[in-house]
């Protein structure tokens, strides 16, 4: 997750330098990070004592 937002963050200091990044940045955040987000969501839900 912190290597994506540095990476978002150079990107868009100066889009118009990382025109092919930004289009591939979607799929690379996908690939890296959606699974750690869905970790994070039951981890939270499962604090809060909801289930899914």
């Amino acid at each position: 997750m912190n290597a994506a937002y540095s990476n978002l963050k150079r990107y868009g200091a100066d889009p118009s330098a990382y025109v092919e990044e930004l289009g591939s940045l979607e799929g690379e955040l996908h690939q890296e990070a959606w699974h750690h987000l869905g970790a994070l969501k039951l981890a939270m839900r499962s604090d809060l004592g909801i289930d899914d």
